[in-house]
């Protein structure tokens, strides 16, 4: 007996699946490259957000904290107020 020249339907919807994975994963490798070139991550957000809320200064509310560096010591300073604080 000879093999017939069609393919069953079961190969048919495994060649589908293949061919519909190899377009999701080419897809999903585009969309990395292209968050690389926008440098978009979702770490790069989420410390923004979190030193955003730790630069505001805690007496006022209105000012910015600056950190001056003196080797031991840093000292902690808001841009409209007096509030100030010595970290060690």
């Amino acid at each position: 007996m000879s093999k017939s020249k069609h393919a069953k339907h079961d190969e048919f919807q495994k060649e589908i699946n293949r061919h519909l994975k190899k377009l999701l994963k080419q897809a999903q490798q585009e969309i990395g490259q292209l968050k690389k070139q926008l440098g978009y991550s979702q770490n790069k957000t989420e410390k923004t957000k979190k030193d955003k809320d730790l630069n505001d200064c805690e007496s006022c509310g209105k000012g910015v904290l600056k950190t001056s560096d003196l080797g031991i010591r840093k000292i902690i300073s808001c841009t409209t107020c007096d509030y100030k604080k010595i970290v060690k």
